[in-house]
């Protein structure tokens, strides 16, 4: 079926198709004229009857209009031709007649002879009546021909007047129609102006009543998007309020919770308060993901391009979610290619947020066993890319749960959000900013083995590098205890690289350790690394407390970065150190070779720098911080966070006050909220900045804003404000500002 606008070009395609046909129909039989015989007369009997066949399949597919008038002028077209008088007929009776002419001159040859041999006179009779009867033959013949011609002439003119009827009623009218709505199409006209009461004229009135149609789709179209894009900005100012008013209360939260960790709590109320702040954590994660997912949706992220060291982020995401892993038992390893560039340039808050999407999932998911992460460079025509695997040994994905892992609010398998929890947003959200950076995001799993994450981006080498390190320059031999054979291999690769001599001792047979160290020693100092899960093992720290004298050892310990080790740190003092987990297989000799340096250092050395340490922390402690904040409990929030480092405050409730503040009293640095009644913290930072005192001009400000959208902080910045904080605050990230702002004022 077609539409109408289809079906009106056809029909004009398939008259002219039939006025074609009839045109050559009738120049092939004027071109006949000159047949000789009845025999190609008959072949052009049958051909002009085929042609008039066609010209009837032909207008069969036409209107029932065209059809009706169509009809007539086959049937009167073929009366011209093959009619009883017709053009053909006429052809046939000039034949017959020639004929019978050219018979009499043969007869008349034939008795010339003759008549010549019995008189002359006979012979002239018979030749003037011979003359007289083709004179009159040939009037005959002249006759028949004009006849002939004139029909000819007429049914040509007949057949062009026909066409120019059709052309000016049909073709003229269908150009026009189909001009119309071609101009509509392309917007250079808006109306269709073909009438009647033909059927060309219906077809112009469903081309109209299509146009309109399409016209109200358009208006509401248009309507339907001026709401979505209304009910976007809407949704992204909810969004922005409802981060500041949900950030806000969680700021107190997660910051009380870890200000009441570190006071003295029984193991019952240690238990609850670790409750409490991995659900705070939980649940702030969870508000992070809608917001970042809602700006997606909206188009709102913006992707930076800014330099960036790799190795730096891997480490940062390594040791956050190292301690959920080794909590779990789990073992975590990660490496960055020796060969590829340290810095690039790309948007370090993505792929920092990806990467640690992708471990913590890894983590959550893996009961037992390990976690590996990889980085490595590619390159696609001479395009440098970042390749990122993360790969986990646990429970797997089957591959339905694949075809469904980066929809939004979907799991892999229902069950696993009652057993593991998620909103489903992590991995919809890595998905659509490894799109938005043009980059690549693949998985690869099987039930019960484990699942292999990777994500390639696009990227270009940083102009400026870190130059390369030199290598550990460590002597003596090293040796590793663990039950981990992974954690001996990632050690050894390490020390390879580092032209390093790397053994592995049995943790089961600590009797072997002696023999071992004295076979691949050769008198130089030896260094044995004690993985954490040995240190469970009593008899092996009582060996290794025996090797340190007996054989001049430096030892060191292999412990998770948390706090909840498998041993305690104060019974390890015996050691020359300690190398957090989990490892780098670049860093972990150059960590190893600073770790022996300091061990062996003196005393009194150590002494002497934790002496200037606290001096110069005493020193801060003396300057004043003015902190402006509206919410009272965020006020006890701050007071409790700078007691802890015994630092000086005042407390004022908006920006007014923080003005008159700065008129009275010397500050070394001003902590102001973001969102504050009469004076803001927007406010606040341009009036200080515009301040006629040089001092008040220049004073550290920091911001402090539960709005963590990007926006947000740019218009902080902007407003003169040297750095910017987000609740819930963070005791180290706030420690970090002071100290780097505060030596300025």
């Amino acid at each position: 079926t077609l539409d109408e606008n289809s079906l009106s070009l056809l029909q004009k395609i398939t008259f002219l198709e039939w006025q074609n046909k009839a045109l050559d129909t009738v120049s092939h039989a004027l071109e006949s004229a000159n047949i000789t015989r009845v025999r190609d007369t008959r072949l052009l009997r049958r051909q002009v009857r085929g042609n008039l066949a066609e010209l009837r399949g032909l207008s069969a597919t036409l209107p029932a209009v065209l059809q009706t008038e169509l009809h007539g002028l086959e049937a009167e077209l073929s009366s011209l031709l093959i009619g009883q008088d017709g053009y053909i007929n006429s052809l046939v009776d000039s034949l017959k007649v020639t004929g019978r002419v050219r018979g009499i001159e043969n007869q008349v040859v034939t008795f010339n002879s003759e008549i010549v041999k019995l008189s002359n006179g006979i012979y002239e009779d018979a030749t003037r009546k011979t003359a007289e009867s083709a004179s009159a033959v040939n009037t005959e013949i002249r006759s028949q021909v004009s006849y002939t011609l004139g029909a000819a002439i007429v049914l040509l003119l007949a057949s062009i007047l026909v066409g120019a009827y059709f052309r000016r009623k049909l073709v003229v009218r269908l150009n026009r129609l189909s001009d119309e709505v071609r101009n509509y199409a392309l917007g250079s006209g808006n109306t269709i102006t073909v009438t009647g009461n033909d059927e060309i004229a219906g077809i112009s009135v469903s081309v109209k009543n299509f146009v309109t149609k399409i016209e109200h789709q358009q208006r509401a179209l248009i309507e339907a998007k001026a709401r979505a894009e209304s009910a976007t900005k809407s949704k992204s100012e909810f969004l922005a309020t409802m981060s500041h008013e949900i950030r806000t209360p969680m700021n107190g939260v997660v910051t009380m919770t870890d200000l009441l960790a570190d006071t003295n709590l029984d193991d019952r109320q240690k238990e609850l308060l670790s409750i409490v702040q991995q659900s705070g954590r939980s649940l702030l994660a969870i508000i992070n993901d809608i917001l970042d997912f809602s700006k997606i949706e909206a188009g709102k992220l913006e992707i930076e391009a800014t330099d960036f060291n790799v190795r730096e982020i891997v480490d940062g995401v390594a040791a956050l979610c190292g301690g959920d892993a080794y909590q779990k038992g789990l073992e975590l390893y990660y490496d960055v290619s020796a060969n590829m560039p340290s810095c690039w340039v790309g948007d370090p808050t993505r792929i920092r947020q990806i990467l640690l999407n992708l471990m913590s999932n890894a983590v959550k998911f893996t009961e037992e066993g390990r976690v590996e992460v990889k980085v490595t460079e590619q390159r696609r025509a001479e395009q440098p890319w970042l390749h990122f695997e993360v790969k986990d040994t646990g429970i797997g994905i089957s591959e339905d749960g694949i075809n469904r892992l980066f929809q939004a609010f979907e799991q892999a398998d229902g069950s696993t959000v009652r057993r593991f929890g998620g909103s489903g947003l992590g991995l919809s959200i890595c998905k659509r900013l490894v799109d938005l950076m043009g980059g690549e995001v693949a998985v690869e799993s099987k039930l019960g083995v484990g699942s292999k994450f990777v994500f390639t981006l696009p990227a270009q080498h940083a102009q400026t590098q870190p130059p390369r390190k030199k290598k550990a320059a460590l002597s003596g031999a090293l040796f590793v205890a663990s039950s981990q054979e992974r954690t001996i291999e990632f050690i050894h690769a390490a020390a390879s690289s580092e032209d390093i001599r790397a053994y592995g001792l049995d943790p089961d047979v600590p009797e072997s350790w002696s023999e071992s160290i004295d076979r691949q020693q050769t008198g130089q100092h030896a260094i044995l690394v004690l993985d954490h899960d040995v240190l469970r093992n009593q008899s092996c720290l009582a060996l290794a407390k025996d090797l340190k004298t007996d054989k001049n050892l430096l030892i060191f310990a292999l412990l998770p970065r948390s706090g909840d080790n498998a041993a305690d740190r104060d019974k390890l003092d015996w050691l020359d150190g300690v190398i957090s987990k989990p490892i780098n297989k670049q860093t972990f000799c150059e960590t190893l070779f600073l770790h022996v340096q300091e061990a062996r250092k003196s005393e009194e050395t150590c002494v002497a720098v934790e002496a200037a340490q606290s001096r110069d922390a005493a020193e801060a402690d003396q300057r004043v911080i003015l902190v402006a904040e509206d919410n009272a409990i965020n006020q006890k929030i701050i007071a409790q966070l700078l007691d802890i480092h015994g630092y000086q405050y005042d407390i004022v409730n908006d920006g007014e006050e923080a003005i008159e503040a700065l008129e009275n009293t010397i500050y070394g640095l001003v902590l102001t909220d973001f969102h504050m009644p009469n004076m803001d913290g927007l406010m606040l930072s341009q009036a200080i900045r515009a301040n006629e005192s040089a001092y008040v001009r220049s004073l550290p400000i920091v911001m402090l804003t539960a709005d963590a959208q990007p926006e947000t902080q740019t218009a902080c910045l902007n407003a003169g404000a040297n750095g910017f904080l987000t609740k819930p605050i963070v005791l180290k990230d706030l420690s970090g500002y002071l100290q780097k702002w505060l030596p300025q004022s």
